[in-house]
Parts: C-alpha cells; sequence; structure tokens
C-alpha cells in the first residue's frame, strides 16, 4: 500500500523537479505523526494552480490514490489526499494571497509581493523567507484566534524562536515574548504588522495601486460566494469514468450508505428520449456509409447530442430540486466531447470546437471522476482500447481544468469499495447530503 505521506513527499519532490513554485506558509514536517494533525498551507501564484493540480492527478493516477479538489472559495484551493487503506486523509491549503485582520492595512498581502520573500532549497524546494514566514505566523495566529496551547502550535512558536536565533536576527525577541507571554499575541501581532508594513509586504489605505487590487479581490471572492450559492443548489451530480470503472457499483453503494434520497439517473436518456434526437437520427444515419451501433452513432455525433442534451438539461435539474432528491449521473456532457472512443481502430481525442461544447455545458457544484488502472478496467469489460482509456482519463481532467467544478473528486476503483465511497460519503456533507 502507498501511505498519504509518501505520496504528500512525492508530490513535492515532483513540483520541485518541475520548478514549480508552491512555498510552504509554516512549519509542519512530512511525517506520519504531523500529517494528520491539522493541514498543510501552501502559497503560490494564480498560474501555477493547473501546474500543481495536473501534477498531483498524474501522480494519484499512477499510485491508485483517491483526492478531492474543493475551489468554493475564491483564491484557496484545498486538496484531501486519501490513505489506502483507511479513512484518514491529509489536507492541503493552497493560498494565492494572504488575509491579515489588522485594522491599519488593506488587509490582504498579494502574491506580487510574497514572491519576492521565496527562497529556494535543493532539499526541501520552495520555502518563504524565515523573517516573513514568522512575522505572518504571529499575524496568521492573532487573526484566526488561535489557541496557543495547541501541542502543535507551541511547537511551531519554540521553532521559529531557535531558527531565528541560530540566524541573530532581531526579531528572536517578538517570539521569546509570545513564549513567555502567550496572553500577549495582540500586542505582538501589532508589532508584527508594524514591521511588515515597514517592509513594503502589508499595506495601508493610502496606497491606492494596492486598494485597487485589494477591491478586486474582495469583489471576487463576493461574487464567488454568490456562485457557489447558486450552483449549490443544482443537485445533479456527474459521475464519469469509461465502461468498467465500477460508476453503477459506486452510485449503488451511495444509494446504500447516504441517509439523503439519491436517484441513479441515465445520462443517455437525457437525449435518447428526446423527440429531436429520434427525428435528427432518421436524417443522419443516412448520411453514414453503414448502419452502425448506437453508441457507434452517439460518438459520431456527439456534438449534436451535447447541444439537444444542454435543452433538456434544465428540466433534469427542476426535477431534481422538486423532488428533494440527488440525482447521481451516469456520464455526462464530457463523455461525448471526447470522440472516437467507440471505434477500435480509431485514436480518441477531444473533439476540434471542444472549448465551444464544454461552454455549453451546464457546470456543476460537484464532479466525480471514476478511474482505474487500464488493465482492471478491460479486465472488468473489454468495450475500449488501450489508448481509449487511457485518453480518456486524461481528457476529462484537462476539462475540469479548463471549466472546474467547485468540488471534483477523483476516485479509483481498483481501491476495496469503502476505500471508494467513504471520500466521496465525506465529500457530500459539503453540497448538503446526509
Amino acid at each position: 500500500m502507498y501511505e498519504g505521506v509518501e505520496f504528500l513527499q512525492h508530490f513535492i519532490n515532483r513540483l520541485r523537479e518541475k520548478k514549480i513554485v508552491m512555498a510552504s506558509l509554516r512549519y509542519k514536517p512530512y511525517t506520519k505523526e504531523m500529517a494528520f494533525s491539522g493541514d498543510y498551507d501552501f502559497i503560490t501564484a494564480d498560474v501555477n494552480v493547473d501546474a500543481i493540480l495536473q501534477t498531483l492527478f498524474d501522480l494519484a493516477s499512477e499510485h491508485c490514490i483517491n483526492f478531492v479538489i474543493n475551489r468554493v472559495k475564491y483564491g484557496k484551493v484545498m486538496i484531501e489526499i486519501y490513505n489506502q487503506h483507511d479513512d484518514d486523509f491529509i489536507l492541503l491549503e493552497i493560498w494565492t494571497y494572504l488575509d491579515v485582520k489588522y485594522a491599519k492595512s488593506l488587509g490582504y498581502i498579494l502574491w506580487e509581493d510574497i514572491e519576492k520573500e521565496i527562497v529556494y532549497d535543493e532539499e526541501k524546494g520552495y520555502r518563504l523567507s524565515l523573517e516573513f514566514e514568522a512575522l505572518y505566523y504571529i499575524a496568521h495566529l492573532q487573526s484566526k484566534k488561535k489557541d496557543l496551547s495547541v501541542a502543535l502550535i507551541k511547537t511551531r512558536l519554540q521553532h521559529y524562536l531557535d531558527a531565528l536565533k541560530n540566524e541573530n536576527s532581531t526579531l528572536s525577541t517578538l517570539y521569546e515574548r509570545l513564549v513567555n507571554d502567550t496572553a500577549s499575541l495582540d500586542k505582538i501581532a501589532s508589532e508584527a504588522n508594524d514591521i511588515l508594513i515597514e517592509k513594503g509586504l502589508l499595506y495601508t489605505e493610502a496606497n491606492k495601486e494596492k486598494k485597487a487590487k485589494v477591491q478586486e479581490i474582495r469583489f471576487k471572492r463576493a461574487k464567488g460566494r454568490i456562485y457557489a450559492q447558486m450552483l449549490r443548489k443544482v443537485k445533479v451530480i456527474p459521475v464519469v469514468g469509461p465502461d468498467g470503472v465500477g460508476k453503477t457499483s459506486v452510485i449503488e453503494e451511495m444509494k446504500r450508505k447516504s441517509h439523503s434520497k439519491i436517484k441513479y439517473y441515465r445520462f443517455k436518456g437525457l437525449f435518447r428520449h428526446s423527440l429531436l434526437y429520434k427525428l435528427s437520427s432518421l436524417y443522419l444515419r443516412k448520411k453514414l456509409p453503414k448502419r452502425v451501433p448506437k453508441n457507434q452513432y452517439d460518438d459520431i455525433y456527439g456534438a449534436w447530442l451535447i447541444r439537444i442534451a444542454s435543452l433538456r438539461y434544465p428540466f433534469v435539474v427542476l426535477a431534481a430540486w422538486l423532488s428533494g432528491r440527488f440525482y447521481f449521473s451516469d456520464r455526462f456532457f464530457h463523455d461525448f466531447i471526447i470522440q472516437d472512443t467507440r471505434f477500435l481502430e480509431k485514436e480518441a481525442k477531444l473533439r476540434k470546437n471542444w472549448k465551444e461544447l464544454l461552454k455549453l455545458t451546464p457546470n456543476s457544484f460537484w464532479f466525480i471522476h471514476l478511474d482505474a488502472p487500464t488493465e482492471v478496467i478491460l479486465s472488468r469489460k473489454d468495450e475500449l482500447n488501450v489508448a481509449a482509456i487511457e485518453s480518456y482519463r486524461r481528457y476529462v481532467f484537462q476539462m475540469y481544468l479548463e471549466k472546474p467544478s467547485l468540488l471534483y473528486s477523483y476516485i479509483n476503483t481498483s481501491l476495496d469499495l469503502q476505500r471508494c465511497v467513504t471520500p466521496l460519503l465525506h465529500t457530500s456533507k459539503l453540497i448538503g447530503m446526509k
């Protein structure tokens, strides 16, 4: 079994090898003892997020690791990395800005300023400069009203005190005072924030340029909250994966273990029961050189079926809402944006106008991607060729990056059913399931 901590270390090392900047925000070793006590916090640039998530996906699909991506809050990506042998998971929080609750300041530290404080270590990868990390940690403790008696916080305070003393930094006096008198946090945090302002890392209202950028972040955060609230009301949850991956088994097990009402919904019914589909097929089939099975016909005319399905989809959303049920959709629009999966002699690929088709695709609050090693899928059902399965896996995630759902679950069904369903049950609470 591949332990979650081992996978995390592998992931961090791969990012370092690829020179993708994801710097740790505060001290926490990558050990079994520490991994499941709280989360790991990182900072990166907006432009790095897709590369980080792609690296995560590539490694997780290779090593059969389940994970969840949560992008409900603007500027923050949360990743849950699950163990293979139990229900524990490691939580990563990746930020593109930092917030500080300090009345004298604008309240945010922007990536463009943080970037100057990032250093590279051949062994540890990218990290913040010690002084900035130490100053921000004090600001963070005060902003979040943390309990300084918690063991992990005590460990961190001592770590920064020792490290600052080792570098003969004058900031060590702040930590000496804080370690000896935790009740003085508010006063010491004010001093730390003033130093951040002096260093040009935290800004006041007087800086008009930074104020405009902060206002933009606030607007996007507010917009994101409204969007998330609206999308959460859509109770249709796509479940995608190649034939043989176990979509039916996973959905039925969710129905069995959840207290909420769940309906197994077949996406193909969305267009195959349409009068427009039936009438158009009379004409479109005549354009084909020979008669083909329904699955191949749907593959050939997938772009047209997406348009038919998009017309009827709002009625499915309405039906789910009125019934109070969560519709777990076996397949979704994404399956038909990929073409030639049903032809063993052809190479599967995204349609030429795939980005335009993806724009027609309704977004979902939660998107479930089921996968397994290619040989496992073929042993269950020999419907697709090796290249088609591997292309499908890659293209589904590519479409997610292009148009991300707020929650994305990657579940590798080569693990036992409980390991597959537990992360889904955990995530389902965020969409209101019980």
